[in-house]
């Protein structure tokens, strides 16, 4: 193998360790900011204009992806530019979901794993099960639960999706779960989070 191969080799590998941090850390965080150089993960971010061409861009408790920086995480990070910044919310009930797997021991697969098919919400998994979370969101339950909305042509679509993802990630497990996660949201006060476990 050639130097230039090698090197080539190399980089593949670190920004395959670059993604699957960012997979593992993203649940951790509240928003996503693209600048023109870089991509961060934050939990505070502030955009102040100056002028007609300048941003000045505000981060705390923030994680830069930047495969050639050895500490990723940081305290705060201050941008300046004349370019868009596009911030985006990450969402409040998947993040509430997969914490509540979290505190039961689970692991952080998949989160929002699109195909041809559709999108999988959380794929989480506990020693030799894996299990695929549909997360439904209310603000109250005036119109029944939230975990109502997954009809059985939803979780027909479902199962579509876990056997592509199966066939494409091909995960080491023995076995397969179908849950949904009912996330009912109340302003500014945290998310409550029933799990239906093995619920189709």
């Amino acid at each position: 193998m050639s130097g230039e191969e090698e090197l080539e080799n190399y980089e593949v590998d670190q920004e395959l360790r670059l993604y699957r941090e960012y997979r593992d850390v993203l649940p951790m965080f509240s928003y996503v900011v693209e600048t023109e150089r870089r991509f961060y993960l934050s939990n505070s971010v502030d955009i102040r204009q100056f002028g007609e061409d300048w941003l000045e861009v505000e981060m705390s408790d923030a994680w830069v992806w930047d495969m050639h920086r050895p500490a990723r995480f940081v305290g705060k990070v201050r941008v300046l530019t004349t370019h868009d910044v596009n911030v985006e919310e990450i969402s409040k009930p998947e993040r509430a979901a997969w914490e509540m797997y979290r505190r039961r021991g689970y692991r952080l697969v998949a989160r929002n794993w699109t195909s041809a098919l559709g999108e999988l919400d959380l794929v989480v998994a506990r020693g030799e099960v894996l299990v695929f979370c549909e997360v439904k969101a209310r603000t109250s339950s005036r119109l029944g639960g939230p975990h109502e909305a997954v009809t059985p042509a939803k979780q027909q679509k479902i199962r579509h999706l876990a056997a592509a993802f199966v066939a494409a990630e091909r995960p080491r497990v023995a076995d397969f779960r179908f849950d949904v996660a009912s996330v009912t949201v109340h302003g500014r006060g945290p998310p409550e989070v029933y799990l239906f476990e093995d619920a189709f």
